[in-house]
């Protein structure tokens, strides 16, 4: 590999390691070069870890780490069906 690759190489790796420490909406909000709301991050300086989820399997998968056992259950979600614009029509009706 020469000088140049392996400052590329480098400069990649630097630049993925800080994409992956954001946010999910900070890397999201970037690349639309969208400027997210103060109050957004005024939240991650209260309490960084706000919007990560930590409930549900979350809490059971950490169980079972500690444990050694396989993460079992059932667990309800919220599913919200949704239309947008460019969607084609359903193949359902509300009544179904």
């Amino acid at each position: 590999m020469n000088g140049r690759a392996a400052v590329a190489v480098l400069g990649l790796t630097v630049l993925g390691a800080g994409v992956a420490a954001a946010q999910d909406i900070e890397v999201d909000a970037a690349f639309r070069r969208i400027q997210l709301p103060p109050g957004y991050y005024a939240r991650i300086l209260q309490d960084p870890n706000f919007f990560n989820p930590t409930g549900g399997w979350v809490n059971r998968s950490a169980a079972a780490r500690q444990l050694g056992t396989a993460v079992t259950g059932e667990l309800s979600i919220v599913v919200i069906p949704v239309l947008h614009s460019d969607s084609p029509d359903p193949e359902y009706t509300p009544q179904d």
